[in-house]
């Protein structure tokens, strides 16, 4: 999930707003489209990812990745102290991102 549109390649709105609920978050927010996003950019610089149909939520705070999703397409993701690195197979993390 991005909040930032300027991020999505391929962009489609939806027709009806979804309704996306936060883990410990009482509040519902809502996707209203999505694209792919192609180029993501880190701390240590910069990686190349197929990311498809990441939903476009104007209302969040921020940028979200699903560890779930990107495990259960065969992704390994490490946690490091401050940061997020995926180990194996970041060049191909197709329908990964919708929940």
């Amino acid at each position: 999930m991005v909040s930032g549109k300027n991020l999505l390649q391929g962009f489609h709105a939806y027709e009806k707003p979804h309704e996306i609920k936060l883990a410990g978050d009482c509040d519902l927010i809502y996707a209203v489209g999505e694209g792919n996003v192609k180029t993501i950019k880190f701390e240590c610089g910069e990686m190349i990812v197929n990311l498809m149909n990441v939903l476009f939520v104007p209302d969040l705070g921020g940028n979200l990745l699903s560890v779930h999703s990107m495990t259960m397409h065969g992704a390994n993701v490490i946690f490091f102290q401050r940061s997020l690195q995926d180990i194996s197979k970041w060049q191909d993390l197709s329908h990964w991102s919708k929940v």
